[in-house]
C-alpha cells in the first residue's frame, strides 16, 4: 500500500485585461458639474435627493439631442418653469430622478447602437413596434422607458 501525494485542487485564474467599455460614463452625460462620485447606486440616490442642477438637466438634454421644450414635456413641467431657474439651482427630487433615468437610458442606448449619433437618430425614428411612433414619445413615463429599455435589449441581442 502506497500513499499518493495530494495535488492541489485550487484553480488559478489567468490575468486578463478587459477593454474599457465603449459607452460613455454617466458623468459625461450628466456633465462635469454633477457630483456623483463613482456613479454607484448610493451616489445616484444622494444626487436625486439633493436634486440635480439646471446645468445638469441642460447637459442631458444636449447629449440626447432634445430641446428644452421636449425635456419639459418629459419632466411633466412647463418650459418656463425650467428656464427661469439659475444654472446652479437644484431641481426637485422627482425631476432629478427622471433626469438621471434619462441619462442612464441614453448611456444604454449609445452602448446598444455603438454610436452617440445612431442613438440620437433612433430616438427620432418611427419604430414599427412602437406603432410607428418615435422612442422619444415614450420617454415621459416609467412604463414607456421600461418598454424602450426592453426594446433596446432585444436590439442588442438581435431579437428585433
Amino acid at each position: 500500500y502506497q500513499l499518493k501525494e495530494e495535488t492541489s485542487s485550487s484553480i488559478v485564474e489567468t490575468k486578463a485585461s478587459y477593454p474599457a467599455p465603449s459607452h460613455p460614463a454617466l458623468k459625461v452625460i450628466l456633465g462635469s458639474r454633477a457630483d456623483i462620485g463613482n456613479a454607484q447606486d448610493m451616489d445616484l440616490v444622494n444626487l436625486t435627493r439633493e436634486g440635480v442642477t439646471r446645468n445638469v438637466m441642460y447637459s442631458v438634454a444636449r447629449y440626447m439631442g432634445i430641446t428644452l421644450e421636449e425635456m419639459a414635456a418629459l419632466l411633466h413641467t412647463s418650459y418656463r418653469n425650467l428656464v427661469r431657474k439659475d444654472g446652479n439651482d437644484h431641481l426637485d427630487p422627482l425631476k432629478s430622478d427622471r433626469i438621471i433615468e434619462l441619462a442612464k437610458f441614453a448611456q444604454y442606448g449609445v452602448e446598444v447602437f455603438e454610436s452617440h449619433e445612431n442613438f440620437k437618430h433612433w430616438l427620432r425614428s418611427k419604430v414599427m413596434s412602437l406603432q410607428f411612433k418615435t422612442p422619444l414619445d415614450y420617454l415621459d413615463t416609467t412604463f414607456g422607458m421600461n418598454h424602450l429599455t426592453n426594446l433596446l435589449g432585444r436590439i442588442q441581442y438581435g431579437l428585433y
